[in-house]
């Protein structure tokens, strides 16, 4: 399944939400890893899995940015758009799943909503330099990033 296939249902610079509504009363929040192509929107990650062939209502986060939750105001948003939808489709459950990126994104905003799961395949501790300096697969996108509120994985319960 392929972005063109799910609508937009929010767009705010690099940040990127898609909804593919389901049936069921389960919240899927699935967030994209760091993608292939610099230059173009990560693709929805696990939406065969994450949809259920569409029991589930599934938001789909984007950063076309790459900045690992840390752009301007990016966690309120999604946070936003997270309980908005809940209370549109009145969720019994919310699950976050992301792989990469995206999993350092879902471990990170689990502390800011009370997520019933959260399945996060090779987060990164932090996207830090001086955290992870043996990391160079992201050099062109830790250049972007001006500012880290979220500059490593931790607190979590």
């Amino acid at each position: 399944m392929s972005e063109a296939e799910i609508p937009l249902l929010y767009e705010n610079g690099p940040l990127r939400i898609r909804y593919l509504e389901g049936v069921g009363c389960d919240l899927i929040v699935s967030f994209s890893g760091v993608g292939t192509k610099r230059n173009v929107e990560p693709p929805p990650e696990f939406p065969g899995i994450a949809s259920a062939d569409r029991q589930n209502h599934v938001l789909f986060v984007s950063d076309k940015s790459r900045s690992w939750l840390n752009g301007d105001g990016m966690a309120n948003q999604i946070l936003c758009c997270i309980r908005a939808t809940v209370d549109h489709i009145n969720a019994e459950r919310v699950i976050a799943i992301g792989n990469s990126m995206g999993g350092t994104m879902a471990l990170h905003l689990s502390r800011f909503f009370d997520f019933e799961r959260v399945i996060a395949f090779t987060p990164q501790y932090s996207v830090l330099e001086n955290e992870v300096p043996e990391e160079d697969r992201w050099f062109y996108f830790r250049k972007q990033i001006r500012s880290y509120p979220f500059p490593r994985v931790e607190g979590l319960r």
